[in-house]
């Protein structure tokens, strides 16, 4: 075997034993991570391949947007150049990439925030695409894509709520309504796009409000005589909603 050869091989042999030893006392590292540290030490030439990523980063090439950033990624996060901090840049190269482009406007998604309700998908996804021999990575692009996707659709979702809250406000601004009043339907407004849970009732409205029950009664029924609200049930099982 040649130099690179033997290093290499090394390299998972340290890389095996790192990760198993420590498995064995409970703990779980990501392969990747490890790799890079590994890397390190056995001065694998990280230099050289920044000075390659940042040519490639920087160029013109025939790569969509989306996929180079879904690439520029993984490329950075494998190559692993610091003790801490590589997914936070990571996170900022792919909105580098993405802002360069007319796709979307990055300030309306947030890709860390995704990342972070699916980190335990993101180190498997990692770890999985850093053992391909034959560097294969469509699994990386296709779940990062779909990772996109989500965020976009989900910024999508909040802007509905902002408008549905700013028409709602528009609707009513002339109408008068009390402090109690104000917290209650803030309070309703908070959880769309979902349901205020269980709706609201006499005894949440006290809780909310700090009230008496007739004054929390005597409120929502005035909610209602200006069509704010619209009850649902009877006797004791009534529930109120907002009219949106």
């Amino acid at each position: 075997m040649n130099e690179d050869d033997t290093n290499q091989l090394q390299l998972e042999q340290l890389l095996n034993e790192a990760i198993s030893t420590l498995a064995i006392e409970g703990e779980t590292l990501q392969r990747s991570s490890v790799r890079s540290s590994i890397n390190k030490i056995l001065k694998l030439g990280l230099e050289d391949l920044m000075e390659v990523f940042i040519v490639w980063l920087n160029s013109d090439n025939e790569l969509g947007s989306i996929y180079k950033a879904t690439i520029a990624h993984l490329y950075f996060v494998l190559i692993h150049p610091f003790d801490d901090g590589n997914g936070r840049i990571a996170r900022a190269i792919t909105d580098y990439v993405l802002a360069n482009s007319s796709l979307a406007n990055p300030k309306f998604y947030s890709i860390s925030t995704i990342i972070y309700q699916k980190r335990k998908e993101y180190y498997s996804v990692l770890d999985k695409v850093c053992t391909q021999i034959n560097q294969d990575i469509s699994l990386w692009i296709q779940w990062f894509i779909k990772l996109l996707e989500e965020s976009i659709d989900s910024t999508l979702v909040e802007i509905e709520t902002v408008t549905v809250k700013a028409k709602f406000w528009d609707k009513y601004r002339e109408t008068k309504l009390n402090d109690r009043q104000k917290k209650v339907i803030l309070k309703m407004l908070f959880f769309l796009p979902e349901e205020f849970e269980g709706g609201m009732r006499v005894q949440k409205y006290m809780s909310i409000t700090k009230t008496t029950r007739l004054t929390a009664s005597r409120d929502l029924s005035d909610l209602l005589s200006k069509g704010i609200m619209l009850s649902h049930g009877k006797g004791r099982g009534v529930y109120y909603s907002l009219v949106l």
